[in-house]
């Protein structure tokens, strides 16, 4: 009762909220792996040094 009430909820707030919170996540997921691959790039650079 209480989780189809709960997905009932995110279903109806889903629409208002797509465009902000994509665009969070995608400029979340562009900052991770760009952290990660500087983290990479710098341990291969002093790895090879």
């Amino acid at each position: 009762m209480n989780t189809t009430t709960i997905t009932h909820d995110i279903a109806a707030s889903q629409p208002a909220q797509m465009p902000a919170s994509s665009l969070a996540s995608e400029v979340l997921f562009f900052v991770k792996s760009g952290v990660a691959m500087t983290a990479m790039v710098l341990l291969l650079a002093s790895a090879w040094v």
